[in-house]
């Protein structure tokens, strides 16, 4: 049963839900935030003592990627209040950021909004000192916030072609509307609907496209034919590459992978400097780095491959070719992990253990018998692992029966 009204305009698919509840609150005619969310609670309490606990006092601690403890009390609170407004349960959780339990590129926390996993850090900073940046042509437009405004990349906006804003041009001060609890006026009174905001480069609107899923042909090169989760994982994985302004990373993907595979052609050729080793007794992570393990793990829970894990194994299958059988020992005959090789024969490290106890496998050292192999040890030559991908053709990932 319905406790509380609902705003004329109901919740958009791009609204934060921080926004929404803001409406909910001067739909309600209460005076903060806080007043509506101590309203809620006595109602929760009689529903559900655990989510009522779980539903917070402050707008800032709102989101499900706030909550401190389990998020699973904060998801079963806001299907109870999205019950109070009259709506479908799972009508607040749609705005809401939630958590995954995947790690990007191996390592990185992500959550989600829309069915789009997106790298945490990429989320602007959760203080009162923090910007949220606003687009006054859209507040004019229809007065909420927008979900990607949260995004530290997303800095132009990609409808009006404008640079968002980040502080009032009456007063000076950072605009944040979570602990202003205004979502078109400054604390001054400013209008901010009524701003000018600057024409946005070519650049800025290209690197905050990434997060648009409707205009593709912005985008240049790869990145207009993926996902948006790509895009993401994609700008993820250069900044923790290379460390450098993600507006590189447009140009960057521009012409893919010409850039990478240039960067890797001078490794490859001054390979020995990074030795201790002859070729057949050094890791290859020695020589590349994590490039192949970060390339598999874009997202834990994707079936495709990334287009940046297709480039890095297109690279490294021709060594195979390039670089032949000899006496000496060559670029092909570093060794690769269990990790590793999971990665680039696109299955498990449980499979690589059995192809190797088989004797699919080989290694390239004397294993004393039951000893205990660490998945990250150079153990395979780099060729013969290609040579065993290349083998079973479009048979991507089976090798063995799981029987």
């Amino acid at each position: 049963m319905s406790f509380l009204f609902s705003p004329e305009q109901s919740a958009l698919f791009d609204e934060t839900l921080e926004s929404y509840l803001l409406r909910v609150t001067e739909c309600n005619s209460f005076a903060s935030y806080r007043q509506l969310s101590l309203a809620i609670r006595d109602e929760l309490y009689a529903q559900d003592y655990q989510a009522h606990g779980a539903f917070p006092l402050e707008l800032s601690q709102l989101n499900v990627i706030y909550a401190q403890t389990s998020s699973h009390f904060r998801v079963r609170a806001l299907a109870l209040v999205a019950s109070l407004l009259g709506l479908q349960p799972a009508e607040l959780l749609k705005l809401a950021l939630l958590r995954l339990d995947v790690r990007l590129l191996g390592k990185y926390a992500a959550i989600s909004h829309t069915a789009t996993a997106i790298p945490a850090s990429f989320v602007r900073e959760n203080n009162q000192d923090s910007a949220i940046p606003i687009c006054p042509e859209c507040l004019a437009e229809a007065p909420y916030i927008r979900q990607n405004w949260h995004f530290q990349p997303y800095q132009a906006c990609t409808k009006h072609h404008v640079e968002l804003i980040d502080h009032c041009p009456k007063c000076s001060m950072t605009l944040n509307y979570v602990w202003n609890e205004s979502i078109t006026h400054c604390s001054c009174g400013f209008d901010l609907s009524t701003a000018m905001a600057p024409k946005a480069s070519n650049e800025q609107l290209q690197l905050s496209g990434c997060f648009d899923a409707s205009e593709p042909q912005r985008l240049p090169g790869v990145l207009s034919s993926v996902s948006v989760s790509e895009r993401l994982s994609a700008l993820l994985w250069f900044d923790k590459r290379y460390s450098r302004s993600l507006f590189d990373a447009v140009n960057y993907f521009e012409d893919w992978p010409s850039q990478l595979y240039r960067e890797l052609d001078e490794i490859t050729a001054n390979a020995e400097q990074y030795m201790l080793d002859v070729f057949n007794r050094t890791a290859f992570s020695k020589v590349y780095g994590d490039i192949i393990i970060t390339a598999a793990n874009f997202d834990s829970n994707s079936r495709v491959n990334s287009f940046i894990y297709c480039a890095v194994m297109s690279y490294f299958a021709a060594f195979t070719e390039r670089f032949p059988r000899s006496k000496t020992p060559n670029q092909a005959d570093l060794l690769l992990s269990i990790a590793e090789t999971a990665a680039v024969l696109n299955t498990s490290i449980e499979q690589v253990y059995r192809l190797l106890e088989d004797g699919v496998l080989v290694s390239a050292k004397r294993l004393v018998s039951r000893q205990k192999i660490e998945p990250h040890v150079g153990l395979f030559y780099l060729r013969q692992v290609f040579e065993l991908r290349t083998s079973f053709g479009s048979m991507d990932g089976v090798y063995m029966s799981s029987w």
